[in-house]
């Protein structure tokens, strides 16, 4: 598995998150979020199998 950054951008009260799949065609995406309030409370999900690369 290789893990890749993804450029963040806040639209509307929501988040997206972009990240290039070049070559990756017929691979299944595994999402990880890291994610920490302003308590500095902090979460990771991963969710594997999130999507599929056509």
């Amino acid at each position: 598995m290789t893990w890749a950054g993804a450029r963040v951008s806040q639209q509307g009260g929501g988040r997206t998150a972009t990240v290039h799949h070049a070559g990756a065609s017929g691979a299944q995406v595994t999402l990880r979020t890291d994610r920490t309030d302003a308590h500095g409370d902090s979460v990771t999900r991963t969710v594997v199998g999130a999507d599929d690369v056509r």
